[in-house]
């Protein structure tokens, strides 16, 4: 099957047979051999079902197509190549030529800046210099380093949980801990707003969701689950997109009346919320009442891997029965180190929270004063909210002009009445550099309407 590339008036074309006729795909071009980014979503893009006609290679094509026309129009703000360490400040490979240049972050999940703090660094490096890099083998083969166990039971103690099990990143902690749970007579009932890795880990069971922290919903969603032999109702202790915190609470309760677990991921909350950085259990005085902790060291603690906490039955089970912890190297050597040095900081510094919440609630009320709307907002993360994936893009990129780092969440990843700029404030972020961000935001925000110029 050929694929025909038409002029510019008549767009990409590609014919593919269904049921024994020809059919088309057809896409509007912005520019020859480049769709037009602003008549078609990626959704639209990536996920159109006539795609399953088509050859690798064509499918292939179209996105690189699609990236094609939206770096055109200077809206591909992906894989910003960083030239400095994370913090408040970054330099950046300018992408239109070879320069770069300095920018404020207000795009980092390292909230409290450790990943460039000097005690993790000199943990690091000083592990590296003793044990060396990488751990060898998987964890449950010869990879369980003596440092890997006492990380294991710093976030045990953390979470007051017996036991926790340590992975290569957040996605594999949670992916694998529900694959490795929910079989075909069980349920999963998710919250809406639940992140990617929690509904990954889903895919093969039966799903349920429920409304964004709604209880009506949940408890409608517990009421149909009835049948199955095992429910688990899962959600964020703080949502990635909307940055508010789940209702732990009222969710352990209704969930428990109804004998399902609760599986809460603490990736945001660590460090960020509860009396020292305990995460969403501790800011509910509710410590130990979740089923299952999931988390990451890739946010607050500023660095990289996964964990799981939970019961000695939990977690001798889970060791054995998850297939991305089975056949994984086990983290390297010095992360571990790093991760164990995070935990000390966060338990006996608590100035480092204390500063990241005076920059969250100035930066956030200085944002709703100029009358931008910032969603469910109540932690680090702020989003933007615009509705418009074509003002999100074009924000993004003039706020990159003025040299601020922002993410933009354009539809799928939100629905398209709520596409966004996150936002994410840090412990060092200055108000020297708070009030020029702000200032640029309002400009931009004025110029595209998305705020009252009046």
């Amino acid at each position: 099957m050929n694929t025909t590339q038409a002029t510019n008036t008549e767009g990409l074309d590609y014919p593919y047979l269904l049921n024994g006729e020809t059919a088309h795909l057809h896409f509007e071009e912005s520019s020859p051999g480049m769709i037009d980014p602003q008549r078609y979503s990626l959704l639209e893009v990536l996920h159109d079902k006539r795609l399953d006609h088509l050859s690798f290679k064509q499918r292939h094509e179209i996105m690189n197509s699609f990236i094609a026309g939206t770096k055109a129009v200077q809206h591909y703000t992906y894989r910003r190549e960083l030239l400095s360490p994370c913090d408040a400040e970054v330099i950046v490979k300018c992408n239109e030529n070879s320069g770069m240049r300095r920018m404020i972050n207000l795009a980092s999940n390292d909230y409290l800046n450790l990943s460039i703090h000097p005690q993790l660094k000199k943990a690091a490096a000083d592990a590296v210099n003793r044990f060396g890099f990488g751990s060898g083998s998987a964890a449950m083969l010869a990879g369980t380093h003596s440092l890997h166990k006492k990380l294991e039971d710093k976030i045990a103690a953390l979470y007051n949980r017996e036991s926790a099990m340590l992975f290569t990143s957040g996605y594999g902690a949670n992916t694998g801990v529900l694959r490795a749970l929910l079989r075909e007579t069980d349920v999963a009932i998710c919250d809406r707003y639940a992140h990617a890795s929690l509904m990954d880990g889903c895919t093969h069971t039966n799903q349920l969701f429920f409304a964004h922290n709604d209880m009506g919903s949940l408890k409608r969603a517990l009421e149909k689950a009835a049948s199955y032999n095992n429910k688990i109702v899962v959600i964020d202790g703080v949502y990635s997109m909307e940055g508010d915190i789940a209702r732990l609470d009222e969710i352990l309760q209704l969930a428990h009346a109804y004998g399902a677990w609760v599986l809460c991921d603490e990736a945001h909350a660590t460090g960020v919320i509860g009396p020292n950085g305990e995460g969403t259990e501790a800011y509910f005085g509710l410590e130990g009442k979740a089923d299952i902790i999931t988390g990451t060291f890739s946010k607050a603690l500023g660095g990289v891997g996964g964990f799981v906490a939970g019961s000695n039955e939990l977690i001798n089970y889970l060791q054995i029965a998850t297939r991305s912890y089975m056949f994984s190297t086990s983290l390297p050597i010095p992360a571990a180190a790093a991760m164990l040095e995070a935990l000390d900081i966060i338990a006996i510094d608590p100035g480092l929270m204390q500063a990241l919440w005076n920059n969250i609630r100035y930066f956030r009320n200085a944002l709703q004063a100029m009358g931008f709307d910032t969603g469910l907002s109540e932690t680090a993360i702020i989003p933007v909210i615009i509705g418009n994936d074509t003002l999100v893009k074009e924000m993004t990129r003039r706020l990159h002009r003025a040299g601020i780092l922002v993410n933009a969440v354009p539809y799928p990843a939100v629905p398209k009445k709520l596409t966004r700029i996150r936002i994410s404030l840090s412990a060092n972020h200055t108000q020297a550099q708070m009030d020029y961000a702000l200032e640029q935001i309002e400009k931009v925000g004025r110029e595209l309407g998305v705020i009252s110029a009046c």
